[in-house]
């Protein structure tokens, strides 16, 4: 018993010892799991027509010499050596990242991503808020609510963004729908479904709700009277829709031009109009000053019919420099609408230069925003998406667009394809959405042909390239003999089959020599010129 009674103080004894002795930090003994290094995702979905940054996360900078970045399969998605990755088609594929660090070591960390197709939205609704009987949605100064966009259809995969007509009203976070209340007045704040923010300026699906930002009422039964704006400062009298296509705001004294008008219309840091999700685009506005300089007249070129908001700023000043009071409005009106008719493309063809592009002609003018928006074009039968969309021809009854595909979308020697085109604005006196459509085109393969190697093989008096599918034409060089002083040839060369022969007797037994063309009109027998680049030079070897 006292053996054992002796053991337990000993050991007591030493463990006390080690707690209070200098030099020992008992804190510092305990082992701690280190952050793990890798990517700063583990696995992600990413949506054609968008691209993706990983980046790595727990990864000392300082000791790393260098990295290397790759997909393992290319045909679903590439990553450049920044970590970008970029959606090719539908799928699944693995990226990886090598890590080579100072002292000798490496390290690969990886991430899967999925590709998915763009699935549009088609309209969208804003939820998470209770509105008013008179078509508000109430806060107070330091206040915060979340809306939320609810989509149709429930498979799209656009993001919502947000966006407040006066920040100083009220904020809204971008990609949360976070609103923040921040002074009395009204905004209105709009929801734009798009796949980047980008994007989302043009885009035409799109919901609306109105903030009223007030003061919580006082704890009494006894009404509080409307403030009057103090009369120090302007302010706005009245704000009223005065006809089918004119808005007229009266001010309490005259206000500063330069404030409010800008180019003929008005100034969007001064005015804004907004609309809500159901009302008739109003168009192209105009704006002008009365004489007084205390009404300002809007014009439009499309009727007003629905709900509209109309937010004043303090941009807006008076001759001695004074600040106009915040003011917002609520204004409904229902005036017969002239309904436009626009109709669909009347033709989509491949280009014959080249077989990448589609060009689609439209009898309207159109609208460069939404004309120009990739994601309103898709290639139904194989859910292509162009890279590209521009206008490159326009006058008043007629636009062609070109929308540039990926290389290689068309696979076949020749096929149809349906173009599918919507949420295009055309103009008629307004804009004005045309009619959604489908339209049918023919299109060969669009594969350039590719050397099978970039070194070129030095023949007795010849220089050949082969290609990985036959070609026909012909082309310019200029031939540096690196073997023989660096003498510098012209020579021309014509394709056959797979080869491309470059006729240059001077090379003579050189062995090594430089290759750059000065001209090429080589292509493959469905028109698609070569990969090769007036740029860069080739390596001859014998």
């Amino acid at each position: 018993m006292k053996k054992r009674l002796y053991s337990i103080l000993l050991v007591m004894a030493m463990v006390l010892s080690l707690l209070v002795s200098p030099g020992v930090n008992v804190a510092a003994a305990t082992s701690t799991a280190s952050a793990t290094a890798g990517l700063n995702v583990s696995k992600k979905v990413v949506v054609m027509g968008t691209t993706y940054q990983f980046t790595l996360k727990n990864v000392d900078s300082s000791k790393v010499k260098s990295t290397s970045w790759k997909a393992n399969r290319t045909s679903i998605a590439k990553v450049d050596q920044s970590g970008l990755v970029t959606p090719v088609k539908a799928g699944t594929t693995t990226i990886k990242c090598t890590v080579n660090y100072t002292n000798g070591n490496t390290a690969t960390y990886s991430a899967k991503v999925t590709v998915k197709n763009h699935v549009k939205a088609t309209s969208v609704k804003i939820t998470g808020a209770t509105v008013n009987s008179e078509g508000y949605i109430v806060m107070h100064p330091g206040e915060k609510i979340t809306l939320k966009a609810s989509v149709t259809p429930q498979s799209a995969n656009d993001t919502a963004f947000f966006y407040s007509v006066d920040g100083t009203v009220a904020t809204a976070g971008s990609t949360t729908g976070v609103i923040r209340a921040k002074k009395n007045g009204i905004t209105m704040v709009t929801v734009k479904m798009a796949l980047t923010s980008a994007k989302a300026k043009s885009s035409t699906v799109t919901a609306n709700v109105f903030i009223k930002v007030e003061d919580k009422p006082a704890p009494t039964a006894t009404p509080v009277p409307t403030e009057v704006p103090a009369s120090e400062n302007p302010y706005v009298t009245s704000a009223k829709i005065t006809g089918a296509n004119e808005l007229t705001i009266n001010f309490s004294e005259s206000v500063m031009r330069s404030t409010i008008i800008s180019d003929g219309s008005i100034n969007p840091k001064s005015v804004v109009i907004g609309a809500a999700n159901d009302a008739h685009d109003i168009g192209v506005i105009k704006a002008s000053l009365a004489n007084s300089r205390k009404s300002l007249v809007i014009t439009t070129s499309g009727v007003f019919n629905g709900t509209y908001s109309v937010t004043v700023s303090s941009n807006v000043k008076n001759d001695s420099g004074k600040t106009v009071n915040n003011y917002g409005e609520i204004l409904t009106a229902n005036y017969a609408i002239q309904e436009i008719s626009l109709p669909s493309p009347v033709s989509a063809n491949q280009n014959s230069e080249n077989k990448s592009q589609i060009d689609v002609v439209f009898e309207n003018k159109l609208d460069k925003l939404t004309a120009e928006d990739p994601a309103n074009y898709i290639i139904s039968n194989l859910g292509a998406v162009p890279e590209k969309a521009e206008i490159i021809k326009e006058s008043v009854n007629s636009t062609t667009v070109a929308l540039t595909f990926r290389e290689g979308t068309f696979t076949a020697t020749s096929a149809d394809y349906e173009l599918v085109i919507q949420q295009v604005k055309g103009y008629d006196g307004s804009y004005a959405a045309i009619k959604n459509g489908k339209i049918t085109f023919t299109a060969t393969e669009n594969e350039l042909p590719k050397l099978t190697t970039e070194n070129l093989v030095i023949g007795d008096g010849f220089i050949t390239a082969t290609f990985n599918e036959s070609v026909t034409g012909t082309c310019m060089v200029t031939v540096t003999d690196v073997y023989n002083s660096n003498q510098v040839y012209s020579a021309t060369g014509s394709a056959a089959g797979n080869v491309l022969t470059i006729r240059c007797g001077n090379l003579g037994s050189s062995r090594c020599a430089i290759v750059k063309f000065t001209d090429i009109s080589i292509t493959d027998m469905n028109g698609n010129k070569a990969d090769l680049s007036l740029e860069n030079s080739y390596a001859a070897t014998r």
